[in-house]
């Protein structure tokens, strides 16, 4: 009997509701069994965790116990449900099973926790040990809207421990959920088939209560079992996507009819006629698979000595070579079938659902012919088994030679097909005659970007010509298109559709203001050639700048007659920026200078200096073309923008000569003053020595500084024009 036990209320988390199982406990209950001394654990708590993504728990936290050695133990039994209480979210996994914190001596501890599906199903199992690593995540195989819950952990004692400490903090139990609509689901039939002929037609009847087993992909592994209802059906819900098989147990006084009759998968026969096994399907998330079916004949009601042979042309989209469920059949194929000596000896048209057959055959060697239509290409043989694949030979369409026994019945030789993909093509070349026709001498221009663009004109491919001009787009399916030429730097469009367009593969088909070309429509497995491009190279026109460096005998800064050019002065052509240099030139002997083969933009003009001259005033006067342009402190003209083909011949520069400015002096006379009157008066001699200081105007800043010489003279010399003070010592 439990030492104690807990209740507690429900807990909500997200989409899941914690709560008590109604039997045994209406409440979320828990129990306590202590074997040996020890003292009941304190201060017991749960609350709800919230886990990052889609997972969600309840966490039991702040709980302690003492438990004494040598043989103690205390053992913890967590019991309730689990409930989604959100529509449409099922349970499908649970995790994160582990004790925090705990501090032991001398102990031990095990968690196992074991959950139950609504029939009492035990469904997944896991095991934690403390120290342990955690365990790995349990995902059910199918979801569920409600599951038990039974958490047993285990306090122990080692046998030569005295005591020890337990201290529990936190178990955390998490539990993911999925939306339904992204589980998947298996089934569908089981039936008599009364006519024994593969499918599922008028007069069969139901077969109620035969075993179903889900298993993995190769049958090796029974997952889940169920058994056909009274109308045949059965059915595996809320799977976890992934590979799984379905087998059918037999029925005593029955076999399993033809497997594969007809290339219907709603109404033939899926399971192996020896082991009931049907191939393995792969179900993506909220894939259904509602086709695997299983046919029951009465024992003894044979195929009788005739043979038979068929199957099924599918369109194979992915071109992968195996019918896969989103495949349709391909009516209207020719099918032949040859004997051993490769003669036609029957022929069939598959019906709309893609099926075909040759009945009441003797045993012996045949082949089977399978005729492509136009447009379509046979897909590649023998991918996988040969229940799913195409047996067809790519070229000759062809399958192996077979061998049929007396009564056999091979359903097996397929064929896939795709629509033949089409292509468009093919040349830019240079158009050196500009006749807009392509001439033997005439060749191909490299690294042309062209465009591919659907029928709404929507860009949905780029190609760039190789070295021969050449282009291509590939792989295309049935439809309109057109192409887009995107001229080079230099080039521009010839004339489309020269000659009244008599000859489409020699012309240009771009339009020369769009560079499109008609549109055109792709039939499946067309390859049109036909969509060129001439162009013509046609650079731009070049600019130059100049023009005239002179001698400005006024200094009026205007060209006047008589006034001659300046050879040998150093002329930069400079960037925008005004200090990148891009060429340099010299002045002729008449004083001109140019700067030719200009791309338009934006340039700058540096004059350079000439020994005994310096610039004129700039920019006098209203006529540009005669004034200087130099500026006289960074000897740049101003920004000149030049357009393709201009040619500015009004940058010039006036020179004089150079004048340097006539120097000043101040001084005098330091004297003698005997009457004291402040003026120099006969027979008062000067006073030698006399410190004499040169002051610029603030009166503060000494500027130089001299000495009265034995007459009393003084003199500052070399001074340039200003304000002055003089301080005298």
């Amino acid at each position: 009997m439990p030492t104690s036990s807990y209740d507690f209320n429900d807990v909500t988390d997200g989409f899941l509701t914690f709560t008590g199982s109604n039997d045994p406990y209406p409440t979320i209950h828990v129990d306590e069994t202590d074997v040996g001394d020890t003292i009941p654990f304190t201060a017991f708590q749960r609350q709800p965790v919230a886990v990052d993504g889609p997972e969600m728990g309840m966490q039991w936290s702040a709980f302690a116990a003492t438990v004494f050695g040598p043989t103690g133990s205390m053992t913890l039994t967590f019991t309730y449900d689990v409930i989604s209480n959100a529509p449409g979210q099922l349970i499908t996994s649970f995790n994160s099973l582990y004790v925090i914190d705990v501090a032991t001596l001398g102990t031990g501890m095990t968690a196992v926790q074991n959950v139950f599906d609504q029939q009492g199903n035990l469904i997944g199992t896991q095991t934690y040990t403390y120290g342990g690593p955690a365990p790995a995540e349990v995902v059910l195989l199918q979801g569920q809207t409600s599951i038990s819950v039974t958490l047993t952990i285990v306090e122990t004692v080692a046998s030569d421990s005295f005591d020890a400490a337990i201290d529990m903090s936190l178990i955390q139990q998490t539990f993911g959920t999925t939306p339904a609509a992204l589980l998947c689901t298996i089934g569908d039939y089981v039936w008599i088939d009364m006519n024994a002929n593969g499918l599922q037609d008028g007069g069969d009847l139901a077969a109620d209560g035969v075993t179903v087993h889900l298993t993995n992909a190769d049958g090796s592994q029974i997952l889940a079992t169920t058994t056909t209802d009274s109308t045949g059906h059965y059915l595996f819900d809320h799977l976890q996507a992934g590979t799984y098989a379905v087998q059918f147990e037999g029925v005593d006084g029955f076999t399993f009819t033809t497997q594969g009759v007809g290339g219907n998968g709603a109404l033939d026969s899926d399971a192996n006629v020896g082991t009931g096994l049907t191939a393995s399907v792969t179900l993506t998330a909220g894939q259904s698979n509602l086709d695997l079916d299983a046919g029951l004949v009465i024992d003894g009601s044979g195929s009788g000595t005739l043979a038979s042979v068929g199957n099924y042309v599918w369109l194979d989209a992915d071109q992968d070579g195996i019918q896969d469920g989103n495949e349709a059949g391909l009516g209207g194929v020719t099918v032949n079938l040859l004997n051993s000596t490769g003669t036609v000896i029957g022929t069939d048209v598959t019906e709309a659902d893609g099926s075909y057959s040759f009945v009441n055959l003797q045993a012996g060697t045949y082949q089977v012919e399978f005729v492509a239509l136009s447009g379509y290409t046979r897909t590649v043989a023998d991918a996988t088994g040969d229940t799913a694949d195409s047996d067809a030979d790519i070229g000759t369409g062809k399958t192996a030679s077979f061998t049929l026994a007396a009564g056999e019945v091979n359903n097996t030789f397929d064929a896939g097909m795709y629509v033949s993909p089409a292509s468009v093509g093919n040349y830019v070349w240079v158009d050196a005659d500009q006749d807009g026709i392509q001439d033997s001498n005439e060749s191909g221009l490299a690294n042309v970007t062209v465009n591919l663009l659907n029928g709404a004109g929507v860009v949905i491919g780029t190609d760039v010509t190789d070295g021969s001009g050449f282009y291509e787009f590939t792989g295309l399916t049935a439809g309109a298109y057109q192409v887009e030429f995107v001229t080079p730097t230099d080039y521009v469009f010839t004339e489309a559709n020269a000659n009244l367009n008599l000859n489409d593969g020699a012309d240009s088909d771009a339009d020369a203001g769009t560079g499109r070309t008609q549109q055109v429509t792709l039939t499946a497995g067309e390859d049109n050639d036909t969509l060129d491009a001439g162009m013509v190279y046609c650079p731009p026109a070049t600019a130059s700048i100049g023009n005239f460096v002179w001698y400005d005998c006024d200094n009026d800064g205007k060209q006047d007659s008589g006034e001659g050019g300046l050879s040998g002065v150093t002329v930069k052509l400079m960037a925008a920026d005004g200090t990148t240099v891009l060429a340099t030139t010299t002045t002729n002997s008449s004083g001109f200078y140019q700067f030719s083969n200009l791309t338009a933009g934006t340039y700058q003009v540096y004059f350079g200096t000439k020994s005994g001259y310096e610039l004129t005033a700039a920019n006098q006067g209203t006529n540009d073309a005669i004034d200087s342009d130099a500026n006289t402190t960074t000897r740049l003209s101003g920004p000149v923008v030049l357009s393709a083909g201009e040619n500015d011949s009004t940058v010039d520069a006036g020179m004089v000569v150079y004048c340097p400015p006539a120097l000043a002096s101040v001084g005098n006379f330091v004297w003698y003053d005997c009457d004291s009157d402040g003026k120099q008066d006969s027979g008062e001699g000067g006073l030698s020595g006399v410190t004499v200081k040169l002051m610029a105007a603030d009166g503060t800043t000494v500027l130089a500084t001299t000495t009265t010489n034995s007459s009393g003279f003084y003199q500052f010399s070399n001074l340039t024009a200003g304000t002055y003070q003089v301080y005298f010592g």
